[in-house]
């Protein structure tokens, strides 16, 4: 990503990349938090807040991975014609 940007506007790229990722962890954190809060908020048994941990790092690993495989998938370098 930082590599499309030319070279006067590398240090303003840079800055959105970093805020951009902050709050993509921000907001998943805050999502999945209140998910699992949602779903098994009604009733606090330690054992059921266990489930709620689990299933929300089930779903947010998911995410991950699917996330992962698109940027491999869409950033893949061009072929260049020889």
């Amino acid at each position: 990503l930082m590599s499309a940007a030319p070279p006067e506007r590398a240090g303003a790229a840079s800055g959105i990349s970093e805020t951009s990722s902050e709050l993509g962890g921000a907001l998943g954190s805050a999502l999945f938090g209140s998910l699992a809060t949602a779903v098994y908020g009604a009733a606090l048994d330690p054992s059921t807040v266990a489930q709620a941990l689990k299933l929300t790092a089930a779903v947010s690993a998911v995410l991950v991975l699917a996330m992962a495989a698109a940027v491999v998938g869409l950033l893949r370098p061009a072929k260049v014609a020889a």
